[in-house]
């Protein structure tokens, strides 16, 4: 099985690393995508490239691509 991991900010969470491991120590694979909202970020903000730049596809097309059986991510 393969389990895609997704991560909503630039924060490590020791949760998906346990889980990952569990996973891979049972024969699974385990991938992580990192949403880091670049241009979501109060303090660092360029309008411009925004226009340019569309991360909600390029993360969306990054895990229809590995084509995971399971999608997993945190609502806390």
């Amino acid at each position: 099985m393969e389990v895609v991991f997704i991560n909503p900010g630039v924060h490590e969470m020791a949760a998906y690393q346990c889980l990952s491991a569990y996973l891979k120590n049972k024969g699974h694979k385990s991938h992580l995508v990192v949403d880091s909202r670049f241009f979501d970020n109060p303090w660092f903000k360029i309008s411009w490239l925004e226009k340019w730049v569309n991360v909600d596809l390029a993360i969306l097309h990054e895990i229809l691509g590995l084509k995971p059986d399971l999608i997993a991510l945190s609502v806390v």
